[in-house]
């Protein structure tokens, strides 16, 4: 088991799924809980590489800074109607938790 994987919810996904990987032992922030809420995706990506956290968003222009070379630590995107699907995204965060190491994320747009 990897474990490895530190998360970071931007404000689009909510806390209460921030709250729900804490619970599970998956070290995890949110925007609310480190004062980004409103901050700009480069902030949020920055905060991300220094603190080696996966970047976890419904927010489409994440895709535009990839595609651009952002470096980030990697970023998973669900579809925005996914965010009110508390169930389903933490257990796919959790099974990325499980098997996948920082070094198998960083850089990696992946598609929730």
């Amino acid at each position: 088991m990897a474990r490895n994987l530190k998360f970071h919810l931007d404000e689009n996904m909510g806390h209460v799924i921030a709250q729900s990987l804490l619970r599970r032992g998956i070290d995890t922030t949110s925007s609310k809980s480190v004062d980004l809420l409103q901050a700009d995706d480069h902030s949020q990506i920055q905060y991300c590489l220094e603190q080696n956290r996966v970047l976890v968003t419904c927010d489409h222009d994440f895709v535009f800074l990839h595609q651009q070379g952002t470096q980030h630590q990697g970023i998973v995107i669900f579809k925005d109607e996914d965010r009110q699907k508390i169930g389903p995204v933490v257990r796919f965060i959790e099974l990325m938790w499980e098997v996948m190491d920082p070094d198998e994320v960083f850089q990696q747009l992946i598609y929730a």
